[in-house]
């Protein structure tokens, strides 16, 4: 899709938006002016009383246009960090809104995207909020549908109980290993693909080191780890995760397990030629176990190109 921009250059934000709307779509910044099909003119304007956010969204021979707005007053230049978020916020607003007139439909998790949508819901009780008012904006900021409020509510209010059940001394780790067959459309984290494969073993050699540095200094420090994440590529979660953990044979036996356990049902069904029904990815659903029950935490989004 070709884009183009007036009054900013908020190029990231626009861009996890139409990966979430179009996955099938790349962005595209032409040298040539607007006025053909599939573009999205995009523009942003301060006044003294409001900014204004205009989306012009042409497809299909057919043309959009939402405009969204926020009080000039909160966007403070003394806080460039709020003023930031509110702007791409409204941009990204205006775009979703011409999109779904456009689609017809709304993605489940609304405008949400990146990897942890619960995040929003935890900070927002973290600081006061009951859960009413934070499941409200999911509802009225990011149109997040119910059943998508639900699960974003139980997690965020079992993430909270998790925290407060974490003792002074215990802490929890994340491990990444950043690279992907294919980017998920949802995702917002670094990651690499193709040819930066060969950076693999490298990048594994350094893991190995920082994670013996980081429990060294867990021990020094008399901490102790209640979890560990890992996370990364899903393609890549047999061979560079598991396997290291538990041995190439012990590695199948406890990858079949976790796909078993995760899936249930589904694994025992499980065919790759309805993955793209599904539109996830081929190897494995994201969900998480807590006090017997799954929550969903994300799935990686698929094309066929």
């Amino acid at each position: 899709m070709n884009l183009f921009f007036a009054g900013h250059q908020e190029k990231y934000a626009v861009e996890q938006t139409l990966l979430t709307l179009f996955p099938q779509e790349r962005p595209v910044y032409p040298d040539t002016p607007p006025g053909g099909d599939n573009e999205l003119v995009l523009s942003f304007s301060r006044g003294s009383q409001w900014c204004t956010a205009r989306a012009v969204l042409r497809r299909g021979g057919k043309t959009y246009v939402r405009q969204c707005r926020v009080a000039a007053a909160e966007l403070p230049a003394e806080d460039p960090v709020v003023s930031t978020r509110l702007t791409r916020r409204t941009l990204q607003r205006a775009f979703y809104l011409a999109a779904v007139d456009c689609l017809g439909t709304e993605p489940p998790w609304g405008m949400l995207s990146g990897v942890r949508p619960v995040k929003l819901p935890t900070r927002a009780m973290e600081a006061g909020a009951s859960p009413r008012q934070a499941e409200k904006v999911l509802r009225d900021t990011y149109r997040v549908s119910p059943g998508r409020r639900k699960l974003a509510m139980d997690c965020a209010q079992a993430s909270l109980a998790v925290k407060r059940d974490l003792k002074p001394q215990e802490i929890s780790l994340y491990v990444g290993i950043p690279f992907c067959p294919t980017r998920c459309a949802y995702c917002s984290f670094i990651s690499a693909s193709g040819s930066a494969n060969r950076l693999i073993p490298d990048y594994l050699d350094a893991l190995l080191a920082e994670i013996d540095a980081a429990g060294a200094a867990a021990r020094r420090a008399g901490k102790t780890v209640r979890s560990v994440y890992l996370g990364g590529g899903c393609g890549f979660l047999s061979k560079t995760e598991v396997y290291p953990m538990f041995g190439d044979r012990e590695g199948v036996k406890n990858t079949q397990e976790i796909f078993r356990r995760t899936l249930g049902k589904q694994y025992r069904q499980h065919k790759h030629d309805l993955d793209a029904k599904r539109n996830v990815s081929p190897h494995v659903y994201k969900l998480t176990y807590y006090r017997d029950q799954a929550y969903e935490m994300g799935k990686c989004l698929i094309s066929i190109e």
